[in-house]
């Protein structure tokens, strides 16, 4: 194997890699984004678990929940993991979809 293409084609990868984490980091596609909820918290924001149900909360509330989650000033079991990897951007159509049902 040529040494000069497979730095090239590693640098590509990697390249390529952060176009993609770049391009998903900037979604804004509400139900792609409210689909990972959907797991824990059902359909509609109506959970059949343990978990709270998140239907019925007021958009503004929901942002403060997710951000609160998302600077660890809340504490959670599993959003406290979640939140951080969305941007405020995100959050914020996340919220909005979800106040919709």
């Amino acid at each position: 194997m040529n040494v000069k293409l497979g730095i090239a084609a590693a640098v590509s990868a990697v390249f390529i890699s952060a176009q993609a984490s770049t391009a998903f980091a900037e979604n804004l596609n509400a139900d792609l984004l409210v689909s990972n909820c959907v797991v824990c918290h059902g359909d509609d924001g109506i959970s059949v678990g343990s978990t709270p149900s998140i239907d019925g909360i007021a958009k503004d509330r929901l942002v403060a929940m997710l951000q609160s989650f998302k600077d660890g000033s809340r504490s959670g079991t599993i959003m406290t993991r979640i939140a951080p990897g969305y941007s405020d951007a995100q959050l914020e159509v996340i919220a909005g979809a979800l106040a919709g049902n």
